[in-house]
């Protein structure tokens, strides 16, 4: 039967839109029926929904002294997360890429470390970018 979910049921090409995590392990088949007898069944397909990557805890702001080193702390959850941390030093108008170096550790991880602060990092804003790594099938 079509819903909001199911299009095409009663088709050889069934749509599922809008899939939830939920649905994750779901297994669906086609069968095929006509004026013959019996009808005859499909293999079935397994449905793999994975859970959109959420941030849970937000990374503090922190005061730190010149040469001082401070981490940035981001709680994540989610299946085959990719993290890149960004900075802005305009207020968050624009956003650039933090690479690990002599100031930086952890660039591409929840964690990020300031160390040995210069006073030009006075006011950056920093954020935490998380991404799912998606499979491709053929």
């Amino acid at each position: 039967m079509n819903d909001a979910t199911y299009s095409g049921t009663a088709t050889a090409s069934m749509t599922i839109s809008n899939a939830v995590f939920t649905f994750n392990g779901y297994k669906y088949r086609v069968r095929v029926s006509g004026t013959c007898v019996p009808p005859a069944n499909s293999a079935e397909a397994v449905l793999s929904v994975n859970a959109l990557p959420a941030i849970t805890s937000q990374p503090a702001a922190a005061t730190i002294c010149e040469d001082g080193s401070v981490s940035f702390i981001s709680r994540r959850v989610g299946p085959n997360l990719s993290y890149q941390w960004q900075v802005s030093t305009n207020n968050g108008t624009t956003w650039a890429s933090v690479t690990d170096n002599a100031n930086y550790s952890g660039a591409t991880t929840p964690t990020l470390t300031v160390i040995n602060a210069l006073v030009a990092f006075n006011n950056n804003l920093y954020r935490l970018n998380v991404s799912e790594l998606r499979s491709h099938w053929l």
